[in-house]
């Protein structure tokens, strides 16, 4: 299953970020108890529970390779023709089989655009270093969650609202205006959750 959580923020020291990505971690054991990683770099935290199922040592997470560096979970399931299509293109794997490495290495021949490529179930977020730029997204029909919230000068993310408790960055306030959907529906659809300002990334998008 695994469990990703993440902070975007240039306001807070380094410490500060990684004692708050260890607690979201902590609140997601239970989706990852195999391994944790963490990547901090000034004003990012990112953090990974594992759950391992492909390529127990070509695929820890976060991964890096050359400026950007990504955590991800869920499974890509055309990770075979993915990785035959670029190494048609020279480009050269250092796992064996690790779809992370896949969506990684097609961000860096592809940009944005290999996000279109994917088939599967996924959440993901990859920082680029270059460009000091954080992206998430999720699959298309939205099979794997990812719940963010803005704060100041930035964003904290996870797989589960749990983990954004943790951060410390929001306190939980229940969405008196999805009350209804949740009372008739028994869920909340579109980006909105049952916790005020926090949202869900909708399936087949990123940010």
């Amino acid at each position: 299953m695994c469990g990703i959580s993440g902070i975007f923020n240039p306001s807070i020291s380094e410490n500060n970020l990684k004692e708050k990505i260890r607690n979201m971690g902590a609140s997601l054991y239970h989706r990852g108890p195999d391994e944790w990683g963490e990547y901090i770099n000034k004003s990012i935290a990112l953090g990974h529970n594992r759950l391992t199922i492909l390529d127990s040592e070509g695929g820890k997470q976060p991964m890096t390779i050359d400026w950007v560096t990504i955590i991800f979970n869920g499974e890509i399931y055309n990770n075979f023709e993915l990785r035959i299509s670029l190494i048609k293109e020279e480009i050269f794997f250092n796992s064996s089989h690790s779809d992370t490495e896949s969506i990684l290495r097609g961000y860096l021949k592809y940009g944005t655009e290999v996000f279109q490529k994917l088939e599967g179930m996924f959440a993901f977020a990859i920082y680029d270093s270059r460009i000091n730029k954080l992206l998430i997204c999720r699959d298309y029909i939205g099979i794997k969650t990812l719940y963010y919230h803005p704060i100041d000068n930035g964003i904290v993310f996870a797989s589960e609202v749990k983990a954004i408790i943790a951060s410390s960055f929001y306190k939980p306030y229940i969405n008196k205006f999805q009350l209804p959907n949740f009372f008739f529906n028994r869920s909340v659809y579109g980006g909105e959750t049952m916790f005020l300002n926090v949202f869900k990334l909708l399936p087949g998008h990123f940010i």
